[in-house]
């Protein structure tokens, strides 16, 4: 039996511990830590990259289908990006606005996209209303 605090360190620093293994043990687990810690941050780098590649997408997306661009102007701030009336509407109030009037806007997509405005009058009329917008 031990009868004081000094006997106790006595005894413990009499046990005979292998550095070598000890210090072998420590950098194994050093070396753990720092895999696991680099998984967690891959991991983290990889869902941030998907999740972007998929909002990428969508906005993408939503550029060339009306129908999907109708579903993200429901958005809260993305509905600023997207312009909820038709490109004819915007075309034809923008002719009005600066005083054009019998306009007619016709739209094909085939092959391509093609947009065609005419408007009904004579060239005179036409240069008049050219003349007082410029």
């Amino acid at each position: 039996m031990m009868n004081s605090p000094s006997d106790f360190k006595t005894k413990v620093n009499q046990i005979n511990v292998p550095e070598e293994k000890l210090n072998h043990a420590i950098d194994i687990a050093i070396k753990k830590g720092r895999r696991k810690r680099l998984r967690v941050g891959k991991k983290i780098a990889y869902i941030c990259c998907a999740a972007i590649l998929l909002f990428a997408l969508l906005l993408s997306s939503a550029f060339v289908s009306p129908a999907i661009a109708k579903v993200v102007s429901k958005i809260p701030y993305l509905s600023l990006i997207f312009e909820s009336k038709p490109v004819v509407v915007i075309i034809m109030e923008n002719l009005e606005e600066k005083g054009y009037k019998n306009i007619g806007i016709g739209i094909s997509y085939v092959p391509k996209k093609n947009i065609q405005i005419t408007v009904e009058g004579s060239a005179k009329y036409y240069n008049e209303v050219k003349e007082g917008h410029q």
